[in-house]
C-alpha cells in the first residue's frame, strides 16, 4: 500500500473567501459612507461612485474572510523552524548515503537502467544516470548531479530557514500563530484597509468612539464577510484594536504625503536639470525637497504594524 504524503492544513491563500452575510450588510456599509459622488483629490482620481464603494467593501470582506480562515489553521511559530531544519538534515543524510555507496550498490542502479526488468521509463524518471558511477563506467563523484542536486537543495533550505528565522522569531508562547506574526491578525487586517476606504469618503471623519460611524462601518463589513453578528459571543472586538491603530493609521498616511511629495520633487529636479532651470529655481526645488525628506518618518510603517501586538506592550516595559 502506497504512503500518503503528510500534507500541512495551513494555506497563506486559496481558501473559499467570499463573503457569506447577507447582501444587507453591503448596502448599509455603503450607506454609512455617504453622500458618496465625485472624485477624490488623489493623483489616481479614485471614483468616490457607490459602485466603487460596494466593490470595494466586497474586496475587503473578501481579503478579511481570507486572513480569518488562514489565521485559524496556522501552526505555531516553531512548526515551520522545525521542518525545515529537519529537511536540510534528512537531505544531508541522503546525499552522504549516495555518496558513500559501495561499488556494489553503484553497479546494481547502472544494471538496472540495462535490464528489460526494470522499465526503461523508470530508469528515466528516478535519473539513474545522476548518480555516482561504478568502477565499470568510472565518473567523478563531483560530476554526479544527484550529489550536486541535493547540495544545492540543502543549501537553499538552510537559506529559507534564515529568512524565516529573520522574519519570525521564537515562539515564546501566548495566542500566536504563524499568519499572525507575518500579517497581523485578521482584525488588524479590516481595520487597515476598512480604515483606507473610509478615509477616502470621509477624511478625517474616523474616531474610535462605540457608536461612530467608523466602528459601525467595520461591523457591517464584518457581518457581510462572515454571516455573523459583530455583537453576537464569539466575535471579534474591533473597538480596542480601532484605539489602538488610529493614530498610528493617520501618522502612517500622513508619512505616505510626504514621501510622495518628496519623489514628485525629486522628479521635478531630474526634469529641471534635464531641459535648463535657473540657479535660484534648483536651489528653491532643492530646498523643498530637505524639509519633505525631514518630514518622513522611516518607522511609521513598522509602529502601524506593532500597535496592535505583543511587541508593542513588550517595548514599553522599562
Amino acid at each position: 500500500m502506497k504512503s500518503q504524503p503528510v500534507k500541512s492544513e495551513y494555506r497563506v491563500f486559496g481558501h473559499d473567501d467570499q463573503p457569506r452575510g447577507d447582501q444587507a450588510h453591503r448596502q448599509n456599509a455603503k450607506a454609512l459612507l455617504r453622500p458618496v459622488h465625485g472624485f477624490s483629490r488623489d493623483a489616481d482620481r479614485y471614483e468616490l461612485s457607490e459602485r466603487c464603494a460596494e466593490e470595494d467593501i466586497h474586496g475587503i470582506a473578501a481579503v478579511y474572510n481570507s486572513h480569518r480562515l488562514a489565521a485559524a489553521t496556522a501552526p505555531r511559530l516553531n512548526a515551520p523552524r522545525e521542518r525545515l531544519s529537519a529537511i536540510a538534515q534528512k537531505i544531508d543524510e541522503l546525499r552522504q548515503l549516495i555518496a558513500t555507496m559501495g561499488d556494489i550498490e553503484r553497479t546494481m542502479y547502472g544494471v538496472a537502467g540495462q535490464v528489460k526488468e526494470v522499465p526503461r521509463e523508470l530508469f528515466l524518471r528516478a535519473k539513474g544516470d545522476w548518480l555516482p558511477r561504478s568502477s565499470v563506467e568510472p565518473r567523478p563523484d563531483p560530476q554526479s548531479k544527484w550529489l550536486l542536486q541535493l547540495s544545492a537543495l540543502g543549501n537553499l533550505t538552510r537559506v529559507a530557514l534564515r529568512i524565516y528565522n529573520a522574519k519570525v522569531g521564537p515562539d515564546v508562547g501566548g495566542r500566536t500563530n504563524v499568519h499572525k506574526e507575518l500579517f497581523n491578525s485578521p482584525e488588524y487586517v479590516l481595520i487597515r484597509h476598512g480604515w483606507d476606504l473610509f478615509e477616502r469618503f470621509k477624511p478625517g471623519e474616523a474616531s474610535s468612539s462605540e457608536t461612530g460611524v467608523f466602528h459601525l462601518f467595520l461591523q457591517q463589513i464584518y457581518e457581510y464577510a462572515t454571516g455573523n453578528g459583530a455583537n453576537e459571543r464569539g466575535a471579534p472586538a474591533l473597538l480596542p484594536k480601532i484605539k489602538q491603530m488610529l493614530k498610528p493609521l493617520r501618522k502612517y498616511a500622513t508619512n505616505l504625503e510626504h514621501l510622495k511629495l518628496a519623489e514628485e520633487l525629486e522628479c521635478k529636479i531630474l526634469d529641471r536639470l534635464t531641459n535648463g532651470a535657473s540657479r535660484k529655481e534648483l536651489k528653491g526645488l532643492m530646498r523643498a525637497l530637505e524639509e519633505a525628506t525631514l518630514m518622513i518618518d522611516p518607522d511609521a510603517a513598522s509602529e502601524l504594524r506593532a500597535c496592535t501586538t505583543r511587541k508593542r506592550a513588550r517595548s514599553r516595559t522599562p
